[in-house]
């Protein structure tokens, strides 16, 4: 689907699969929002949680977590520092050069 901007939306699904695991993806309010979080990945619980506060950074938020994740599922070893450059490379990779946008209606709703 194509929004208002003439950027492709696409959905961010409520369920996502990295390597074995299976995780929710839901909207949880004040994420550790003092700490400065947008966004957290709880392997246990298989959980990927995103702030919708997070304004214009909820998208690489997000990437940031699977980033992490598919680090933990194939043992990449990468650490914060360069989790974020991944994440945040992908974003605008995404963004300008396939005029993708996530489209988080259908997370909207599954909040805590």
């Amino acid at each position: 689907m194509t929004g208002e901007t003439g950027m492709i939306k696409i959905k961010v699904p409520r369920g996502i699969k990295i390597g074995a695991f299976d995780y929710k993806v839901k909207f949880t309010n004040f994420l550790k929002s003092d700490e400065g979080w947008r966004a957290s990945c709880n392997q246990r619980r298989a959980l990927i949680e995103v702030d919708p506060a997070g304004g214009d950074t909820i998208n690489r938020s997000f990437l940031h977590e699977i980033i992490h994740l598919i680090d933990f599922s194939y043992e990449c070893n990468l650490d914060e520092a360069n989790t974020s450059r991944i994440a945040n490379g992908l974003a605008e990779f995404l963004e300008r050069n396939l005029n993708i946008e996530l489209d988080w209606s259908d997370i909207h709703g599954n909040t805590e």
